[in-house]
């Protein structure tokens, strides 16, 4: 029994010292290429990737997690003929570098703003999918003034169940980069298409034949998927900190969510809904998770109509 145990001990001590080794080395450095073009500018001494297209009110427009700026290109087509439309890679996601943080909600938050001002931006209309509206979230409960309001497209809102062990180790340093290097060609690549498949159902009939293929050397960068597991490690730890300000918002919100989103179920934006004074919710029937892709003519009608609301009626003397 005693040399069972030893030799369990042993095991995982090697194991141990191999995900250390693995994980020594820093981050490749990604390499662009012409389809993934764009712009790079430094916030808070992360390289961000951008995009700038249109011309009109300024749009920012915030992907969740994973996810990458071309994860727009749908709804951005619509909104380019009448805003002046950002997008960017999130810090870790795409092309943009990234650096460890013990709040990776609120930091993300931060490079938000800091693109806002480093890009002069004005009168913003702030656009958050998934992962994306919860730093949208965070933004409002700061009353920046630089913003005129918020459009969440099937927001995380709200903390989730469970401790996920494996997220809290992949999404730290050495250890992390290690496990990740260690399992990313065999088990990722799996995990990513279901996790795609999952969050197209039930209109996987309108996911992009190119989706996956144009997606996976991107998300299965070690330092995305470092990036993305720290997220939801320390995902509640961030939404815990704002959740209790949802009433306080004093910006208009509007809410679009897919009746049959099977990654952040419809209950919770209606629970967000209720908290945040004068939000509107929009449900979409039959519609996933990537709202963007199922219904970007009816996402652009929903935002030509808010931001209508912000219109001042001209003064008669």
């Amino acid at each position: 029994m005693k040399a069972f145990i030893l030799i369990i001990g042993l095991i995982i001590g090697l194991m141990a010292g191999l995900i250390l080794v693995v994980g020594l080395p820093e981050f490749e450095k990604p390499v662009a290429n012409d389809l993934y073009r764009g712009e790079f500018i430094d916030i808070k001494g992360d390289t961000i990737r951008y995009f700038q297209k249109g011309q009109g009110p300024d749009v920012l427009l915030i992907h969740g997690t994973p996810g990458v700026v071309e994860d727009w290109e749908t709804l951005a087509k619509e909104l380019e003929k009448d805003y002046r439309v950002t997008a960017y890679d999130r810090p870790g996601q795409g092309l943009s570098s990234f650096q460890y943080n013990p709040d990776p909600l609120l930091y993300n938050m931060e490079i938000a703003a800091g693109l806002i001002k480093a890009l002069s931006l004005t009168d913003v209309i702030v656009i958050g999918h998934s992962y994306g509206g919860a730093i949208a979230l965070a933004l409002a409960v700061q009353e920046s003034p630089e913003i005129k309001g918020f459009v969440l497209l099937s927001p995380a809102s709200f903390p989730t169940g469970g401790f996920k062990l494996f997220d809290l180790i992949a999404g730290y340093p050495v250890a992390g980069r290690g496990l990740i290097r260690i399992i990313r060609g065999s088990v990722i690549p799996s995990l990513i298409k279901n996790g795609l498949n999952t969050a197209f159902n039930p209109n996987l009939k309108q996911k992009p034949d190119y989706y996956y293929e144009t997606r996976i050397n991107l998300f299965i960068q070690a330092k995305a998927l470092v990036s993305t597991y720290r997220e939801e490690a320390f995902f509640n730890k961030g939404i815990n900190s704002i959740k209790q300000y949802y009433g306080d918002i004093k910006k208009p919100v509007l809410i679009i969510h897919g009746e049959s989103d099977k990654v952040i179920p419809l209950y919770v934006s209606q629970e967000l809904n209720n908290l945040i004074p004068d939000s509107k919710l929009v449900i979409l029937n039959e519609t996933c998770h990537m709202v963007q892709y199922v219904a970007p003519e009816k996402i652009k009608e929903e935002i030509d109509a808010f931001t209508e609301t912000f219109v001042e009626e001209p003064q008669i003397e």
